[in-house]
């Protein structure tokens, strides 16, 4: 028979079913529960999607409902019976529940998958767009249940009325949801697994704040042998932003011809100086040698590089004479940078070269587009992919003894540890495990003498050398505390006190070491504005310490220890190097502030607040409490009055303000 011709009989049937009347169906093919609880016709045109029904009202599209079974053949009125309080009430339940679901989302947060970049991975389904833009109103979408105190809401499931609770359904069991992107949260993240089991979870084991969700999906109770396991779940908004800038990258056809359009040589000569002066302290990656010509620099270079470094050095063009003015009026567009940077760096993936290296290392320090929105998994990608591409170079390899010009030796030495300082960073601020292994690299630590092509290179070289030695502290840090290994261990504190001192020894050892140039001062100096990146490495030095404390305070939250006094002499120290700590943040004025900051270093500033937050739950000191969440509220304000001649704090204003808005601050008043 031909493909054209359609019998009589085919085309009866496939009329009727157009009607919307029910059509044959295998098990293979049985409807989704929507559809199968309205008697509606399910139409899956790609098996990839969801039904249209479950895309045009934006509900899951789930096959958990068993099948039911049919009947044995039995009278006319028991067969109608069981027909019509079977599957229906089955329906109605599966519709029920997915209507509760819908609303406490709220109608505006329409579920969505977030696409990978490159359109790589093809995606179940896509946001309306005009939903999705619902989202930006605070407060709009809010289930009414949060308007109640905690403490009320808390009564909401009582003992009294938890048999009124229906069972959860299997729905909300998977943590593969396709609106939300779903992430691990690692035991040296910001957020603190171990302080999260503190946290107020419902019924279903999670924790709706306004952009994201806290799951915890183990029923074991902290122990030996079973850390805590929590995921974040994030509304796709920021990944959609990043997917839209992305998504044309892969379709540009000259960047070398793009590059020009946007920034001429002599506004790239301007913008590399600018980087040279304020951003190659923290990334040294390029050839100063090199950069001596400016000109057949800008030509000659990788236009994936030059994008990378004209982005980044972007936000200093006042400090330029000539571009101050120009900048004022127009400035290139930043996405459009970062867009040739990314699709250089797809292009060149399947030959890297030093190049590659560099445009990666760039990339991770690209601004988020939302500064408030939790950072996607590809950082952590690119950060991995990053290291792959060293080790196929040989970075990882000493080149001191190598036949190859001395000024390509040192930018492979500088290459190789700023790829481990940014994987190490990020590996502790997403909690994910560190890739790097001794025994797989061989290249000494760096020296003054890797900077001599450097000119002024005394402060590059003395502030990136003591970045790259306390990095390896971090590293030791989280291997010994924050693996999974190390957190399923039994933590005794004793135990843990002797196996922190020597790290506390090494850090403090560090401290007294930095040069004068490196240390913060101690007043402000009114007479010097230039923009100075000095204080990020000393961020990252209380970050090391927040950890230290982090893996102390476990057993301490946890338990009680009576009479110990070592336990109250950490409870003690916690506190003094807060206050320390705040203080410090203080004094940072605006050439701190207005210099370039690591991407990960906004990471580094959620772990004071929520470190805080965690004082307030030991119980050691009961008569202390009110100092705690003093200590907390003042974290707080000081980051709020910070924040807006600071938009790198906004990350850890919202960490913090949420613990407010939903309530657990105990009780405690809102200073």
């Amino acid at each position: 028979m031909s493909p054209l011709h359609t019998s009589p009989s085919v085309a009866r049937i496939t009329h009727h079913a157009a009607a919307g009347s029910r059509r044959y169906r295998s098990k293979a093919q049985r409807p989704c529960d929507l559809c199968r609880a309205r008697k509606a016709l399910c139409n899956i045109p790609d098996p990839t999607r969801p039904c249209q029904l479950c895309d045009r009202t934006g509900r899951p599209c789930t096959f958990l409902a068993a099948a039911k079974s049919r009947p044995m053949r039995a009278s006319p009125s028991r067969h109608s019976a069981d027909r019509g309080d079977g599957l229906s009430h089955q329906g109605q339940y599966t519709a029920s529940f997915a209507h509760d679901a819908h609303s406490a989302l709220g109608d505006g947060l329409s579920p969505t998958f977030v696409q990978p970049l490159g359109d790589m991975i093809s995606t179940p389904w896509t946001p309306d767009m005009p939903q999705l833009g619902q989202t930006e109103e605070f407060m709009h979408d809010m289930p009414d249940f949060w308007s109640f105190p905690y403490a009320v809401a808390e009564t909401v499931a009582t003992a009294e009325n938890r048999d009124e609770i229906p069972p959860r359904p299997e729905a909300r069991a998977t943590l593969n949801r396709h609106d939300r992107s779903t992430s691990f949260i690692g035991y040296s993240n910001e957020s603190d697994p171990f302080l999260l089991e503190h946290y107020p979870y419902g019924a279903a084991d999670e924790l709706d704040f306004f952009m994201v969700t806290y799951r915890r999906p183990s029923p074991q109770n902290v122990a030996a042998g079973h850390p805590p396991i929590h995921f974040l779940q994030s509304k796709p908004q920021a990944p959609l932003q990043n997917q839209e800038a992305m998504a044309s990258c892969l379709a540009l056809q000259n960047e070398r011809h793009l590059l020009n359009d946007l920034v001429s040589v002599e506004m790239g000569v301007a913008l590399l100086r600018l980087y040279v002066r304020f951003v190659f302290q923290n990334l040294p990656i390029v050839s100063r040698i090199k950069l001596q010509d400016e000109k057949d620099f800008v030509h000659s270079t990788s236009p994936g590089v030059l994008a990378g470094m004209y982005a980044l050095a972007m936000p200093f063009t006042s400090w330029d004479e000539q571009f101050c003015l120009d900048s004022a009026y127009s400035k290139p567009d930043l996405s459009k940078l970062w867009r040739i940077s990314y699709s250089c760096l797809q292009k060149e993936l399947h030959f890297p070269s030093l190049s590659t290296v560099q445009m990666s290392l760039l990339l991770l320090n690209t601004t988020t587009f939302d500064p408030v929105a939790v950072e996607t998994p590809f950082a952590w990608s690119l950060a991995c992919s990053v290291l792959g591409i060293a080790q196929s170079l040989g970075l990882h390899i000493e080149p001191s003894r190598w036949k190859i010009p001395q000024d390509e030796v040192r930018l492979r030495r500088r290459l190789w540890w700023t790829v481990v300082v940014e994987h190490s960073w990020r590996s502790v601020t997403h909690g994910r495990s560190n890739m790097l292994r001794e025994d797989d690299c061989n290249v000494a630590p760096l020296s003054h003498e890797d900077f001599s092509d450097v000119e002024s290179s005394k402060n590059a070289a003395a502030y990136f050398i003591n970045f790259c030695s306390l990095t390896n502290i971090v590293t030791e840090i989280y291997r010994s505390f924050f693996t999974l290994r190390a957190v399923s261990r039994v933590q005794k504190f004793q135990d843990l006190m002797d196996r922190t001192k020597p790290l506390q020894r090494a850090l403090f050892h560090w401290l007294e070491a930095l040069p004068p140039s490196l240390c913060l001062d101690q007043l402000p100096d009114t007479t010097d504005e230039i923009p100075d990146c000095r204080a990020s490495l000393h961020i990252a030095y209380f970050t090391a310490h927040i950890l230290l404390f982090r893996a102390l305070l476990r057993p301490i939250v946890r338990q009680t220890h009576p009479g110990d006094e070592m336990v109250h002499e950490v409870l003690q120290e916690s506190r003094d190097f807060m206050r320390a700590l705040i203080t410090v943040v203080r004094n940072l004025n605006l050439k701190y502030i207005s210099a370039f900051w690591p991407a990960y270093t906004r990471h580094c500033l959620c772990y004071p607040g929520l470190f805080c937050y965690l004082l307030c739950f030991q119980k050691q000191s009961p008569h202390l409490l009110p100092s705690d969440k003093e200590l907390f509220a003042t974290w707080r304000n000081v980051l709020r009055a910070r924040v807006a001649s600071w938009p790198l704090l906004r990350f850890a204003v919202v960490k913090v303000d949420a613990v407010f808005w939903k309530k657990m601050d105990h009780t405690s008043k809102e200073q």
